[in-house]
């Protein structure tokens, strides 16, 4: 497993600095906070779980939550529309089987080079065997 961190790593840090990272980052609308709405695997609907389940890009890293654990890792921007998951790391608490099972399969295929677009309103994160359907996170503080 640290083999394949080191790899990811690697391969993370050659993709910054063979593209203009910050220049992709800036023509981006992806960044930002993003609740996690379904996950196509496979061509199987999952809707998520946890309505709170969220999905957020900042410069370079992502951190998420699907109901139970913690992941996050970093990724990487090849072209205007192409994004370079590298495997991360995630909290390992024991959780309520559906949760559980929810994040495990989306864990398991989050990493790759993913295809990002917007389709009705929603932000479509694509690769070959997996599909994440992502909506603006909205933020429901009370002004003051």
């Amino acid at each position: 497993m640290k083999i394949i961190m080191i790899f990811f790593s690697v391969l993370f840090c050659a993709f910054a600095n063979t593209t203009s990272v910050a220049q992709a980052l800036k023509n981006h609308s992806f960044l930002g906070k993003w609740k996690v709405v379904a996950v196509d695997i496979d061509g199987s609907r999952m809707n998520a779980p946890y309505s709170n389940s969220f999905l957020e890009f900042k410069e370079g890293r992502y951190v998420g939550f699907l109901g139970c654990n913690n992941f996050f890792g970093n990724y990487g921007v090849i072209e205007q529309r192409h994004v370079t998951i590298a495997s991360g790391g995630a909290t390992k608490k024991m959780c309520e089987s559906v949760l559980s099972n929810f994040e495990m399969n989306f864990l398991r295929f989050f990493y790759g080079d993913f295809l990002s677009k917007k389709v009705q309103g929603f932000l479509l994160l694509k690769n070959e065997r997996m599909q994440i359907w992502l909506k603006r996170f909205e933020n429901h503080a009370m002004p003051y």
